[in-house]
């Protein structure tokens, strides 16, 4: 989709996006290999990228940095290999905490993801922001059951 003769993926490709991180992140440690915090973070700093010369970031990208950088200085500098052994528990972990600050702050993070669906005349509608508090709710709940 085309805005402002710029490229923008629709709300649900990027989601998916934000989810290649974690997925390599899951398969990877989940075969015991330590790379898959690195690999995960660069993934990570190459999708916020694009947001830090925009000034517009999305919550779940900006987790997952922060999510890969603690862990990469745990895993590689100080030897810990709980990221890997525990990347289940602390991945899902960390995305039901965003999730449910998210909808703490009443900035679920579907919200900032569906503004690329639909114009702007609805993101001031309450009930575009309760479906999305809804949609995000799920989200944590998913985390929570995967925790």
């Amino acid at each position: 989709m085309m805005v402002q003769g710029k490229c923008r993926f629709p709300g649900m490709l990027y989601i998916l996006l934000s989810f290649v991180p974690w997925i390599l992140y899951w398969f990877l440690c989940g075969i015991g290999l330590r790379i898959g915090i690195l690999a995960s973070l660069i993934i990570s700093l190459l999708i916020l990228m694009p947001q830090v010369r925009r000034k517009e970031f999305n919550l779940m990208d900006v987790t997952s940095l922060m999510f890969f950088s603690v862990g990469a200085i745990a895993v590689f500098i100080f030897d810990l290999k709980v990221f890997v052994e525990k990347s289940g528990f602390l991945g899902y972990l960390a995305l039901f905490l965003m999730a449910t600050l998210s909808l703490t702050v009443k900035q679920p993070f579907t919200f900032q993801v569906s503004k690329r669906d639909y114009p702007e005349i609805y993101w001031k509608i309450p009930w575009f922001l309760k479906i999305n508090s809804f949609v995000t709710a799920i989200w944590a709940l998913i985390f929570l059951i995967m925790v």
